[in-house]
């Protein structure tokens, strides 16, 4: 007769507070050496992964074109810049393309002009007399190599569809230590559309250097205005007012009583300059302004990817049309 053991029942009455209570001291080291080797062979395999990733052939890329025009009809000489692209995996030695190179353009529909190499700009270049762009066209331009490197890209220059800029605000300020600053507020209203037109603007300021000798002034430069309100590009379908906000700040003595100092600066003028553009030259400025905005200390920031129109290569090809305002003209110094 078989017999039947029956276990203490107390033994099944357990609480999870407990349940450790019945592991003998033998099954916490059996568990306690699981433990051990499984977290050996997960770094195991943290070594297998990392060595199969250094073994990792990754494609090597090539150079490639890199073109970039802006055309207007303000142009006195059209060019087109052509160089190769450096890139991050493979060969380090990117032959420049200077003047090794074929460069074509054309109205849209029409004959294509060569252009010419100028060593100095390091441009192909074409005088607007042989070559001029015309509002409210298609230009074409086509970039070929003796290495067999081809590339094109489209553009359309459009019509300066602005109703009204006015200038709000001018101000220039100036204080006993020969500081100036200048503020200038303007808006621009593009006229009313049934489609999406592109704009840029912005405002540069004309300076004169002289001296305590009595030398004739010369041109320095000019300097861009700090852009303040508003953004430098913009679009517009519905013929609305945008405002904008400039300034610059410098030092400056305009009466000549400069002391112990040799040379002073004058200001000449201001301009307020506003361009419509097509949407390549755009989108490839706006990419690049935020390319540079999003620096490597602001931790939050995107990916910027540069936009391009260059089929078969990168860069851009873009139309634009524009018009400067003279705001202020600044006395000489006596």
């Amino acid at each position: 007769m078989q017999q039947t053991m029956v276990s203490d029942p107390k033994i099944y009455k357990m609480d999870k507070k407990n349940i450790s209570g019945l592991l003998i001291p033998g099954t916490r080291c059996k568990l306690l050496s699981f433990f051990i080797v499984f977290l050996l062979a997960l770094t195991g395999c943290e070594d297998f992964f990392l060595s199969e990733a250094d073994n990792v052939s990754i494609p090597l890329s090539e150079p490639r074109l890199v073109v970039n025009s802006y055309i207007s009809p303000q142009d006195t000489m059209i060019k087109v810049y052509v160089n190769r692209s450096r890139p991050h995996v493979g060969n380090s030695i990117v032959s420049p393309v200077n003047e090794n190179a074929d460069v074509y353009m054309a109205p849209k529909g029409g004959d294509f002009i060569k252009l010419s190499y100028d060593f100095n700009l390091r441009a192909f270049v074409v005088p607007a007399s042989e070559f001029p762009v015309v509002p409210g066209r298609y230009y074409q331009l086509t970039v070929e190599t003796p290495e067999g490197e081809f590339a094109e890209a489209e553009c359309f220059v459009p019509e300066h569809a602005v109703e009204d800029v006015s200038f709000v605000d001018v101000r220039v300020v100036y204080d006993t230590w020969g500081g100036m600053e200048i503020l200038i507020g303007w808006s621009v209203k593009p006229q009313k559309t049934h489609e999406t037109n592109y704009f840029r603007t912005n405002g540069i300021m004309r300076s004169y250097r002289a001296s305590n000798f009595n030398d004739e002034p010369f041109f320095v430069g000019s300097s861009p205005l700090w852009l303040d309100r508003g953004n430098e590009f913009f679009s517009d379908s519905q013929g609305s007012r945008y405002n904008f906000k400039g300034e610059h700040f410098g030092f400056i003595d305009v009466d000549g009583n400069l002391g112990d100092n040799e040379a002073y600066r004058f200001i000449d003028s201001v301009f307020i300059t506003v361009f419509q553009t097509d949407f390549p030259y755009y989108r490839f400025h706006q990419s690049v302004e935020d390319y540079f905005f999003y620096d490597d200390d602001f931790p939050f920031a995107e990916a910027v990817r540069i936009y391009s129109n260059i089929e078969g290569g990168l860069g851009a090809f873009g139309g634009y049309n524009r018009k400067e305002y003279m705001i202020r003209a600044f006395p000489p110094a006596n």
